[in-house]
């Protein structure tokens, strides 16, 4: 009698083991196909998600593997607000702090004025200057007038505009930095 007592004991157990491994796998799969509202829709990102993300190498930018990396664009009528974006992006930059080495900053010249550029670079000594067609950036980026953010594996994926360059940048970077194993 004690051994149909431990058979069934045992039994229950098994039963038990396999209930805290699917039960939860069922409860999501039933959550997610008939009760999707339930589901979180908010996320926690700053900047816009590009969708799908653009390669880099559609627009004649090369990845440098290993590092993230602003894309600040400038064109031909690079006013005040072009130039706060260079500062934003090298305070976001700095304010990073021993990480800033995982993130390097690039300027992509859509054929700005060569004493224009010559100024930015004077100003910022460890930014990259990369010319590229403006018809070629256009085509597959939406705006030059924003900043881009570029993974190391050289995928384009999130846009800060003018609002979003700054504090609300500098929070998503350094969220990707603290969960990413590369870069």
């Amino acid at each position: 009698m004690s051994e149909s007592i431990e058979v069934s004991n045992n039994r229950k157990s098994l039963v038990g083991l396999f209930g805290i491994g699917f039960v939860p796998l069922i409860i999501a799969w039933v959550i997610f196909f008939y009760f999707p509202g339930l589901m979180p829709s908010g996320t926690t990102n700053e900047g816009e998600l590009i969708s799908p993300p653009v390669q880099a190498s559609l627009i004649g930018l090369e990845a440098e593997t290993g590092r993230w990396t602003l894309i600040v664009p400038i064109s031909e009528s690079c006013d005040a607000a072009c130039e706060e974006r260079f500062y934003l992006a090298r305070q976001v930059n700095v304010a990073l702090g021993k990480e800033s080495e995982r993130v390097h900053r690039v300027m992509v010249d859509l054929g700005a004025a060569p004493a224009k550029i010559d100024t930015l670079l004077r100003e910022y000594p460890d930014l990259v200057r990369v010319p590229i067609s403006a018809s070629e950036f256009s085509a597959n980026l939406p705006d030059a007038k924003s900043i881009y953010l570029m993974d190391p594996i050289g995928n384009i994926f999130m846009i800060y505009d003018q609002e979003k360059a700054g504090k609300p940048m500098l929070k998503d970077i350094k969220h990707l930095l603290k969960i990413s194993n590369i870069g």
